[in-house]
């Protein structure tokens, strides 16, 4: 494709991944249950309707979809309209970690995500391995 086909005709991007029962969970949980560092391979990103403001939604797996904050509304709706980018999330090569931060506006601890790439690792075959195997 073209940067101009790409970039300025309407299109809907599509994730590959299926989920028959989503179950939503809080940052706030993900961050108690395996800290800052633990990287979630990020399926989707969508907005959600319900509620007064629609607002953004990762899923972390095929059954844990993730509210994000409303902050982060614009950049998820930026990388939903990337067909490149929904490629790589197809491809699971997309990930994101959770970072913690203090709020004077909603008074006391929030939470937000950093999206990184996922590098994927090649299995190792007997001839990449420095010794004869038997």
């Amino acid at each position: 494709m073209s940067y101009v086909n790409d970039k300025y005709n309407k299109k809907v991007n599509k994730y590959s991944f299926k989920c028959d029962n989503p179950v939503y969970t809080k940052l706030s949980d993900l961050y108690a249950k395996n800290g800052e560092k633990h990287v979630y391979t990020l399926h989707a990103l969508y907005l959600a309707e319900k509620g007064d403001f629609p607002h953004p939604v990762a899923v972390a797996d095929v059954n844990t979809y993730v509210d994000l904050p409303p902050h982060m509304l614009d950049v998820v709706k930026e990388m939903r309209a990337d067909s490149v980018l929904t490629d790589l999330i197809n491809s699971g090569k997309v990930g994101f970690t959770i970072y913690t931060y203090q709020s004077s506006k909603h008074k006391g601890l929030c939470y937000a995500v950093d999206f990184c790439d996922i590098e994927q690792e090649t299995p190792t075959t007997d001839d990449d391995l420095p010794f004869e195997v038997e």
